[in-house]
This record gives structure tokens, sequence and C-alpha cells, in this order.
């Protein structure tokens, strides 16, 4: 149907942030208000983009086909690339400081090979590669491989070290040779502790004065500053001696500092800063317990720490990490850590991000996946104007909220492709009282009821948005009444305007204990292209679902382009609430408009089909509560209420303001106290000159206030 023809559900909320009153004293009420933002409306599929934001590139993480704790990185300081070779497959990628770029080459060293070691050879201006284990067969390979940009080529020298995998290897520019040391020697079963040297030629066995401990999977680092490879080492696994060993050329030189890394760890990543003359050293894992191959790693570390020649000290932490590999790209002047283990090991999640250490913290590399976060606070409307826009498969863009928690638009004059995940999703609560935040544009859940015996009530607060549900108000819990206390479905199916999805409201306390809180509804976004939607990834804006509190309702999603094609999906499901024999808090909604939409496409629910015309935007504003003027827009400072009075019996006026909402139209006033249910109030008509207003009696407390209009958009 056109707009002309339909009755629709206009529901205006500001700036999407919570309208909440807070007592001040008996008697005093807190408001904060709220304003709704519009943007002119899409006319004819041209998405009005001007492209001044440029292309919106994301850079997938390189293919890594078994598990990013076994690959092997080395820094080419002549191409000034980071080199990653995949063991599992022989991929080669490399870093550019902006993004990975997989190499097709004519031939590589045969995979799948675990544990092999790798160094850059800055005089011959190759890569290095030896050893590794087969795993298909679990044999340890002994050959030596050169990568030079091109092509890997096989040495084939007369000596060599035996077969082994968990070696460490790296080039000392001072002596113009590559060192090996240690590595799992499988004729043995026993992890070794020989030392040797590669020319180019041949390998040496090198004969020190000082033995080294058995080593394996472990990290050496160059110090181009005093001229020494620096090995540090936990000897003795769980319960051992962390220890620090240096190479002069000739022997291994233990040191004696004040301070070693905590934990102590193993596994974990090193690389010389020669930028600030530093050995950096990276997470690992302490221990739990040995046996005659390797000491396994329980929770991994998150410590960096610093070598200077003299002492270990500590520096800013980053994201724990075990089995990572790190170089230092001296081109940039920063520390590349790529993937290694996450916590929970042995059961943890190996990781495929990148990290960059820049001698003062630890930062995700931008707009590189696996999970990237897209930074909406520098436009305060949350609109953007591109010309293109990629996400790759592989990439999973989440999203920073503006100040305003305005939508996310996505302006583009060119293609749009989206083969990875964007995701919009409500948080799930905790255990605890406090609600939990929507996703951009959404709204959060309610705060749960305060333990009785410090309150003196049950109630919880009610959820966030137009259509947020009301708290949980008694001693009874888990009780078939609850499921209304979902967010619930709210809105019109043309999305005008594009709201996102309410919090479900927050759970009634015990007499001892605090109610949960309530879980965030679905963000929204409209993505627009004067050309072309490519989907073969997914985007979704899902109400938030979690074993505490009541769910969130889904958001929205709006696609307009000339042809919206791909197989992909899309989802604005509500949360699930598994108390009660479970319900399902209300769906959001989704809007596909193009010449063309793909019937491939996967939604739910179903989308609205195509609308050739628009109607006008209309928007309300509240713009004042007993007498009060509400800030345009409010701060959102739940502890620093943006309006408070006194009202004598509760009674109150709710002025209002509209835009493009027809002379007489009845504007619904929605407020939700803390200790009791949610309060419904008609206001007076609009009048020709866009102002209302609405009379209410609410008691004294913490509460939101959010104002709707049923009309006939004017086309």
């Amino acid at each position: 149907m056109q707009g002309a023809a339909m009755k629709e559900r206009h529901v205006m909320t500001a700036d999407r942030r919570a309208l909440m009153w807070k007592t001040i004293a008996v008697g005093y009420w807190g408001l904060l208000a709220v304003t709704l933002h519009t943007r002119a409306a899409l006319a004819q599929f041209s998405s009005g983009s001007t492209g001044a934001d440029g292309p919106l590139v994301f850079y997938a993480p390189p293919p890594i086909s078994y598990s990013t704790s076994d690959v092997g990185m080395a820094f080419d300081s002549d191409r000034q690339v980071t080199v990653l070779f995949d063991n599992a497959t022989g991929v080669v990628s490399e870093w550019d400081g902006i993004k990975w770029l997989v190499r097709t080459l004519p031939n590589s060293p045969p995979a799948p090979r675990l544990g092999a070691a790798m160094a850059y050879d800055s005089d011959r201006h190759v890569t290095v590669l030896f050893g590794g284990q087969e795993a298909l067969s679990s044999e340890a390979r002994s050959d030596t491989w050169e990568y030079n940009g091109v092509s890997w080529i096989q040495r084939n020298p007369m000596t060599s070290p035996a077969a082994r995998y968990g070696h460490a290897m790296v080039f000392d520019a001072t002596r113009h040779r590559t060192l090996l040391t240690g590595g799992l020697d499988p004729s043995t079963g026993l992890n070794t502790a020989d030392t040797w040297l590669w020319d180019g030629t041949t390998w040496a066995l090198e004969q020190p004065a000082t033995q080294l401990p058995n080593l394996v999977y472990h990290a050496m680092a160059y110090d181009a500053q005093r001229a020494v490879v620096v090995l540090p080492y936990l000897d003795g696994g769980y319960g051992g001696v962390f220890r620090t060993f240096e190479w002069n050329g000739t022997d291994w030189i233990e040191q004696h500092p004040a301070h070693v890394p905590s934990g102590p760890p193993v596994s974990f990543a090193l690389a010389y800063d020669s930028a600030r003359h530093r050995t950096v050293l990276f997470g690992g894992a302490t221990p739990v317990s040995c046996g005659p191959y390797s000491c396994g790693g329980n929770t991994p570390l998150d410590n960096t720490w610093l070598w200077d020649g003299i002492d270990w000290s500590m520096a800013a932490t980053g994201p724990a990490r075990s089995y990572g590999h790190m170089v230092f790209d001296s081109q940039r002047g920063v520390a590349v850590l790529f993937g290694g283990i996450a916590p929970n090991y042995p059961n943890g999640i190996p990781r495929a991000d990148t990290l960059l250490w820049d001698g003062a913290a630890w930062a995700l590399a931008p707009l590189v996946g696996p999970d990237v976060t897209f930074d909406m606070s520098a436009k305060s409307n949350g609109v953007w104007n591109f010309t293109t826009i990629g996400v790759p498969a592989g990439v999973t863009v989440h999203f920073k909220k503006n100040a305003a928690n305005t939508p996310v638009t996505w302006l583009a004059t060119g293609d749009v492709n989206v083969g990875g995940e964007i995701t919009l999703d409500g948080q799930a609560s905790g255990a605890d009282a406090s609600g939990a935040p929507g996703g951009p544009g959404g709204y959060a859940g309610g705060e749960g009821g305060r333990a009785f015996s410090a309150s003196g009530s049950y109630s919880g607060m009610g959820g966030e948005g137009p259509g947020g549900g009301p708290p949980g108000g008694s001693a009874s819990y888990g009780t078939a009444s609850d499921c209304p206390k979902a967010g619930a479905t709210y809105g019109n199916r043309r999305l005008q305007p594009l709201v996102g999805g309410s919090g479900g409201g927050g759970g009634n306390s015990t007499d001892d204990a605090d109610g949960s809180g309530g879980s965030g509804g679905g963000g929204a976004i409209l993505i627009a292209s004067s050309s072309a939607i490519h989907l073969t990834g997914s985007i979704h804006a899902n109400g938030a679902t979690n074993s505490y509190g009541f769910a969130g309702s889904g958001g929205a999603i709006r696609l307009a382009a000339n042809r919206i094609d791909g197989a992909g999906t899309l989802s604005v499901a509500g949360g699930y609430y598994p108390y009660a024999g479970g319900c399902t808090a209300g769906a959001g909604r989704i809007r596909l408009e193009g010449f063309f939409v793909s019937p491939q496409l996967g939604n739910y629910p179903t989308a609205l089909p195509l609308a050739l015309t628009e109607p006008k935007p209309g928007a309300i504003r509240i713009t004042s509560v007993a007498g009060q003027a509400v800030p345009n827009p409010p701060n959102g400072d739940t502890n620093s209420p943006d309006v408070t009075f006194t009202s004598a019996g509760g009674q109150i006026t709710i002025a209002l303001a509209t835009t493009n909402i027809p002379a007489g139209t009845t504007i619904h006033v929605r407020i939700a106290p803390a200790a009791t249910d949610v309060i419904l109030v008609d206001s007076s008509p609009t009048n020709a000159s866009g102002t209302a207003t609405a009379n209410a009696t609410v008691p004294p407390g913490v509460g939101t206030i959010q104002a709707s209009a049923d009309f006939v958009p004017a086309p």
C-alpha cells in the first residue's frame, strides 16, 4: 500500500537515551527527556550521499586454516612488510601497515608443517624457514627454505640441524648469521638445547661454554643497539625459574635482573623495539602442568614487559594472549602481534586479530578483522556520506555509539558489498541489577529492583524505549505474567522514523537480593546506495537474550538501492525470556527498497517490499516538564538529571512540539515510573502551530517518558 492509504504508528522518541528521573527527596523528580533526530527521506533510490567521507573499507584477517597459534612470522625490512606463513596450508600473507594481502606464489614449502620457525636475513634479503612437524604423519622436518618476496626456494646444505619443531630463529645482524635454538627432537622425544648458525650456504653447530636449558616453543629477539640476541625462558616449567640469556656471538651469558615477568610465563611473544631500544615480551600463560614434551598453560596473560639489558620492567597491559607471534615493524615504529590463544586455554579460542604496540599501549589494527569496531562518535547525527562500502567475509563489524545514541546511517554513491557480518544486537543483562544497553539507536533494559530489605520495594524499572517492558513489581518471580515485561514491537512498517528496539523490564527483587536488569533492544541501521547493495553475509539487530532479566525487542534494518541482491541474511528478532514457560520479545522491522530485490535473501521477520513514494518524516519533541525547559539534546546522565521538579499531588504538565504531524492528531505519552506499572496519557490534539500538552499524575521516583502518535504521513 502507498503511504496516503495507510494508517501509520510513528513512534517519536528522542535521542535514544533513557528518559529517567531520579528521586531527590520525597516529592521531587528529575527527568531526562529525549528528542527525535530525523533525516530527509530517500527519493527514487538516490542515497543522497555526497561522498565526502570517501570509501569505507574493512579488511579481512589473513586466511588461517588450522590455528592462529601455529604460524611463522618475520619482518622483511627491505620490502617493509610483515611476512606470515600459515604452517597448515603454506599460504603467505603480508602486512603492509594497513591490511593483510594474500600472496599467490609459484611454489611453497610442503604443508601442513606445525611448529616451524622463521627469521629475516637482511644481508641476503630473504626470509629463512626451517623444520616443523608434518601434521599428518607426526614426523618432524629438517628442510631449509628461503622466501625472496617472489617465490620460495629450497636450500640443500651439506649440514643441517636434526629434524625438529617448536624451535626459535632470529637473525644476528652483527655476526651476519641466522641463529636457531631448541625445539623438540622426535628421535629422542626430548626438547633440545643446541645452538645452530645459518650463513646462507650451510648450518654450523656451535659449542658455547654455557649450555642452554632444554627449550621448546620459546622466542628470541635481536637487540640491535647492544648487538646481542635475547632469550628469556621459564626453565623447568611449572614451579621453575625464569631465566634471561644473551648471545654475544660466541657464548650464552646468563643475566641476573632484579625483576622478572610475572606469571612467570611460557609461550609468550617477543620482539626487539628498535625505536625505543627495548626487547618487548607480551602475554604467554602461567604453566599448570608439565609432561615430557611441553608445559601446558592456563589462562593467557595480558602483561607487557620490557628488557633494557639490565632489568625487566612492566608496561601497559593488552588483550590476554598466549602462543602469539610478534615482530617489530621498523618502518612504522610498531610491534605487530598476530593471533594466539585467548582465554581460556586449553579450551581457549584461537584469535586472528592484529595488535599493534607503539611503545605506550596496545591497540587493534583499525578496520582489520575479524572483529572491528566502527566508532560513531565523530558524527552526532549518525549519518556518513561514503563513496563505496566494503565488509569482506571474515570481518564482523561492531559499533561504538555516539553521544546521542542515534541509529547508524551509511549512505553511498557507489556499490555496497557486505560479505561479512554487521551486528547491532542489544547486550544481554548480567546477574546484577544493571540494565544492559541496546545496540546503536536501541534502548537499554530497565534496572532490577533493589532488595526489599534495603529499599522497601520489590519493583524494578521499566525498560527504556517506546516498547519497553514494564518492571517486575512483586515478590513473585518467574510466573507467566512476567512475559509481557519483555520488549514489545512498536513503530511502523515503513520505518519512518528509523528507531531501534526497546529494553526489557527490570526484574523484581526478593527480600534479600536485587532483581536482574533487563536486556537491551536491537539497534537500527539504514544502508542506502545510489548503485547496488550486494549482501552475501549478514546484518542483524536482534534484541538480547539472557538467562537473567527480561529480553529486549528487535531493532530495525532498512536497505535502499537500485538493486539489492545476494543470498545473505537479515534479522531483527526479539530476545528470548527462558522462564515462565518461555516467551519471546517483540521482533523488529525490516524494509527493503530496490527496483530488484533478491528472492534469495533470508530475513526475519519478513521485510516490507519496495515503496516508491516516501512520506515526510514526522517528529515530536518534549519541550518542557512541570514548567521547566528540557535541554535539547539532553546530556543523558542519569546521575545528574536534566530536569528536577517538585509537584504537589504528583500533577504535572508536559509540553510537546511536533513537525510534519497533521493538526488534530492526538499525541500519546508513555510514563514508566520505577515503582508502578506504565502510565499511558493522551495529550490534547496537536494544533496548527505544532504544539500539544499532556497532563499526568505521577508518583515520586525514577522513570522514563516517551511520546508517540498515530497519523497518516503526508507524501
